[in-house]
């Protein structure tokens, strides 16, 4: 059962990369909680997602690492999801290379 949907990325266009304010992720609350579903929502969209995430309490850590890139060469509209498994704390989004498009919303839940 969904618990909490946050927004990891604003509306967003084109021309700027763009970082997201840390969430808490799923194992903030709970150790045991290991499922988190990230979603995005693009209109011609070129770019790259970079999704990050910690296992430390500390939201402004500078132990993160990648755990999902989305590369996008071409003008791509599309609203997706993937499932992300594992006991993070902090989770993060991030775009770059941003050359064309928008970002309507990048979001986690879990």
């Amino acid at each position: 059962m969904k618990t909490a949907s946050l927004n990891l990325l604003p509306a967003s266009s084109f021309g700027v990369d763009v970082i997201g304010t840390p969430q808490k992720a799923a194992s903030y609350y709970s150790r045991g909680d290991s499922l988190q579903t990230l979603s995005w929502y693009l209109t011609e969209f070129v770019g790259t997602i970079t999704i990050e995430a910690t296992l430390d309490t500390d939201m402004n850590s500078a132990n993160y690492v990648t755990i999902h890139d989305l590369v996008i060469t071409s003008a791509t509209t599309e609203n997706d999801f993937i499932n992300l498994v594992g006991n993070y704390t902090w989770i993060k989004a991030s775009v770059t290379e941003f050359t064309a498009g928008s970002v309507l919303k990048i979001t986690v839940g879990y």
